[in-house]
């Protein structure tokens, strides 16, 4: 199921992740935290 999920990232985090706009990643969630892994 593919629902969709949007975000606000830092352009520090952007820089640090190596993320570009419009690229597709996906998100992990734990209970305290959210992990965006490189597609």
């Amino acid at each position: 199921m593919d629902n969709g999920l949007s975000a606000l990232v830092t352009k520090q985090a952007i820089e640090e992740l190596g993320l570009n706009v419009g690229e597709k990643v996906y998100a992990s969630f734990k209970a305290t935290a959210i992990h965006l892994i490189k597609r």
